[in-house]
């Protein structure tokens, strides 16, 4: 297997500034829902993040995904580039525990680690079905300081600037949802800062992102690299 890098933009359609940041480099990437891009809208008829590794028989998202695992399984590494619509730090997030996804991380340059075990993945994500995937969530698709993250990860690997520094990890293991007497989170809690909330300390994920109707937040703790390569025979 080559350990070639793809990196993957618009699985979102309304995701665009990474297709522009990584446009401007002599990078392989994969231009993932063009349908979606060019209308503008997240999905046609489906999740494309959400319908890997496809049916040839589904919806819009199902079929392409079904076209497009070939080709992501030719790479021996897959970057796979997302925004969000909430102010967050770029993070990166893994599926799968592995020294080559670790290795890929540092390689970005990134900081912030989240794994998402298989009680909180879909398992049906493009990640989970390459070798070695992960996926970054870069910031608020309309900030500047976005695109800066974003430039600033893309420079790093491109220079071979493995990151050398300890890295900051969480595992999510609860999502926290809309209900009828919760509705929205206080002002207070923000991503990746250390919360209590209804009696209960956690680190929020994607706090107020508003693409996953009926989720307030994703629930994280804080680990060690140590325990997270505990969590899985390490490949």
């Amino acid at each position: 297997m080559s350990m070639k890098t793809l990196f993957v933009v618009c699985q979102h359609g309304n995701e665009k500034l990474p297709m522009k940041v990584i446009g401007r480099r002599n990078l392989p990437y994969l231009l993932a829902n063009k349908a979606a891009m060019r209308r503008g809208v997240r999905y046609i008829e489906t999740d494309l993040n959400r319908s890997f590794p496809g049916n040839k028989r589904g919806s819009y998202e199902e079929r392409l995904a079904a076209k497009l695992i070939n080709r992501l399984r030719a790479y021996g590494e897959v970057v796979d580039l997302h925004t969000a619509t909430c102010r967050t730090p770029l993070f990166a997030i893994i599926t799968r525990v592995s020294l080559g996804h670790i290795e890929l991380v540092r390689k970005l340059g990134v900081e912030k680690l989240v794994y998402m075990g298989e009680s909180i993945a879909s398992g049906k994500a493009l990640i989970d079905h390459v070798e070695c995937g992960v996926s970054i969530e870069c910031g608020d698709e309309r900030s500047r300081r976005t695109e800066k993250d974003l430039e600033g990860m893309i420079d790093t690997f491109v220079r071979g600037r493995r990151m050398e520094e300890e890295l900051d990890v969480y595992e999510v293991y609860k999502i926290m949802r809309k209900t009828e007497r919760l509705k929205k989170l206080p002002s207070d809690v923000k991503n990746f800062r250390r919360t209590v909330f209804g009696g209960e300390e956690f680190y929020p994920v994607l706090a107020r992102e508003r693409s996953y109707k009926g989720i307030l937040c994703l629930m994280a703790k804080r680990i060690s690299l140590e325990e997270l390569l505990m969590l899985k025979s390490v490949i």
